[in-house]
């Protein structure tokens, strides 16, 4: 079985943050506000998207973007997958 790489809508922001701080910043610039309310509730990114009227694919991009960026085994959608998304 191989390992599956990248952010999943079902994963605690906790467990994002834990793993990449960066990723703050890149909450922050998609309008999830409340990062600390987010974490102390264990919402997941798809609770958190949902609350502040984000849009979940763009941020999970951008996520596995910075997260997973070093990652060579890990292929990261084409920018024309990720507008297919809407």
């Amino acid at each position: 079985m191989s390992k599956s790489y990248g952010v999943k809508k079902e994963m605690l922001l906790s467990d994002v943050i834990k793993k990449s701080p960066e990723s703050v910043s890149i909450l922050l610039d998609h309008g999830i506000i409340g990062i600390g309310q987010h974490v102390a509730s264990n919402n997941t990114i798809k609770d958190a998207a949902k609350i502040d009227f984000v849009s979940i694919y763009n941020l999970i991009y951008d996520l596995n973007q910075i997260i997973y960026a070093d990652v060579s085994l890990y292929t990261l959608p084409t920018q024309t997958q990720k507008h297919k998304w809407r």
